[in-house]
């Protein structure tokens, strides 16, 4: 019976003694278990939006301010010329002048329309001419605008003016009276009836005072 009794307490300390190794075991086991890697906080958004970067205003261009023409150089186109002949015209009122007056532009290529006209056998140191007459052929008067071109010799151009053109052009009339002036580089001359002649320069001399800065001599025959 005591041996009985010893065997069964060997057992017992032998199972309690397991039991206390496998707890040690396992508290062996959850110590040496890997800590858990910290998570680090997502970032929140901050609360104040950037500010944008402002655009510097950039200056604005300052238009160029046009220099106003002079009539230093005389009139640079048909147009200009027509429009001048027109204030003169109108100085001397259209009752005062011969009917059907208009301004044609003469072509610088047809040498034969230029010759008839003003009697020039050549265009050199001239940019343009125009040709204000009647449109009524019988009528014996013709204003005759040369412009001439930068560097020419306009005392030469209007010398050949004087000389050249044919008071008699319209055949079945002729011009009593040429009269013949410069404003500033370009050249004008006038021929009809010789109070025509004068009071159309008059006009021209009155009117250029406006407009050119140079208004030469009259010089007449």
């Amino acid at each position: 019976m005591k041996n009985t009794k010893t065997a069964r307490g060997s057992k017992l300390l032998s199972v309690m003694l397991l039991l206390l190794s496998a707890a040690l075991l396992l508290c062996a086991c959850a110590n040496n278990a890997p800590a858990p890697t910290p998570t680090a906080p997502a970032t929140e958004p901050s609360a104040e939006p950037t500010p944008e970067a402002t655009p510097e205003a950039t200056p604005e261009a300052t238009p160029d301010t046009p220099e106003a023409p002079t009539g230093a150089s005389g009139l640079s186109s048909a147009e200009d010329v027509s429009a001048f002949l027109d204030q003169v015209y109108s100085v001397i009122g259209a009752e005062n002048l011969p009917m059907m007056i208009g301004h044609m532009p003469l072509d610088l290529t047809d040498m034969d329309a230029v010759t008839y006209n003003t009697g020039l056998t050549s265009v050199e140191g001239i940019d343009g001419i125009v040709v204000s007459e009647s449109g009524v052929g019988s009528i014996a008067y013709s204003l005759v605008y040369v412009m001439t071109a930068d560097g020419a010799d306009a005392d030469a151009i209007q010398a050949e003016l004087m000389e050249k053109i044919n008071p008699a052009k319209w055949i079945c009339v002729s011009a009593d009276k040429i009269i013949s002036v410069q404003l500033d580089s370009d050249v004008l001359l006038v021929m009809g009836t010789p109070e025509m002649a004068e009071t159309v320069y008059n006009a021209v001399v009155e009117t250029a005072e406006g407009t050119f800065t140079n208004i030469g001599e009259k010089v007449e025959n």
